[in-house]
């Protein structure tokens, strides 16, 4: 979860960080949509800190207003700013079809209806704009995706255990290991086997050909075995009933191991060449 009171100013500034958030986040969900363009407001105020120009020329505009640690628009005038805001942006940008406000914190119910009943009345009548908030759940949800990864780390100073970061501390480990292996000195244990085995590397396909090889010569010896037992006296032993009954079960299972030696040297083909998932269809 974020915690909003360890967000990183920007120039002295906390306001001018989430500001920077909300950007680096609305660029990240929406780049490929068209061209983003930050304002400077210091010179008085855009209504929007920066906004999204689409193909079609629309424009969405976002509003950041870091209203923290006292998180409620009830507060000093902030619903007045707020809409003045809204209507700056709707006379500098008449292309303008979605104003996102942005704040550290969910609307309660009495901010939320104000916010969807009372400020719309702000939009001039010839323009069509659609009011959308972003409030304390968005943010935390967005922080968490592994598109932005490294953001919570960059704004607020906190350490993230994802996917990144494992892989990260992997290859630092891994580079200062790498050059003391020394494959003339190295033993291999079972654990090798293993990973040989998940990789399904050439190591793999090089132990199944020599399994294979050597299943190979036991099936033969079975066929031989089969046909000494099809013989008038087999091993030179009277058999009886039994011969009848033992034959068609033998049979079976030389038909049986045939089939998952051919299933085999299948998957060592497609080991050699690397097609893995080809060998995970195998039944």
């Amino acid at each position: 979860m974020i915690d909003w009171s360890k967000l990183k100013p920007y120039q002295d500034d906390k306001r001018r960080s989430f500001e920077e958030l909300c950007y680096q986040v609305a660029r990240g969900l929406y780049d490929d949509k068209g061209n983003f363009t930050s304002i400077d407001d210091t010179g008085g105020g855009d209504g929007v800190e920066f906004y999204l120009t689409l193909p079609n020329g629309e424009q969405w505009g976002w509003q950041a207003k870091f209203y923290y640690p006292n998180l409620r628009l009830s507060v000093s005038n902030r619903k007045s700013s707020i809409k003045n805001s809204l209507e700056v942006a709707c006379q500098n940008h008449p292309n303008l079809t979605k104003w996102i406000l942005c704040t550290p914190t969910n609307f309660t119910n009495l901010e939320q209806t104000w916010f969807e009943v009372n400020l719309p009345r702000f939009i001039p009548n010839d323009m069509n704009v659609t009011l959308e908030h972003w409030g304390d759940s968005d943010f935390n949800n967005w922080i968490s995706e592994p598109r932005f990864s490294g953001k919570k780390l960059y704004f607020f100073g906190e350490l993230e255990l994802n996917l990144y970061w494992f892989r990260t501390q992997f290859e630092k480990q891994i580079a200062s290991v790498q050059d003391k292996y020394n494959e003339v000195l190295h033993t291999e244990t079972d654990t090798d086997a293993y990973i040989h085995a998940f990789l399904g590397d050439a190591a793999f396909a090089e132990s199944v050909a020599e399994r294979l090889t050597s299943f190979e010569t036991d099936l033969e010896e079975f066929k031989e075995t089969v046909t000494e037992l099809q013989s008038d006296k087999p091993y030179r032993v009277d058999w009886l009933d039994m011969k009848a009954t033992l034959i068609p079960l033998v049979k079976g299972l030389e038909d049986t191991l045939t089939e998952a030696i051919g299933q085999i040297r299948e998957a060592h083909d497609y080991l050699e060449a690397q097609q893995l998932n080809k060998v995970q269809s195998l039944n």
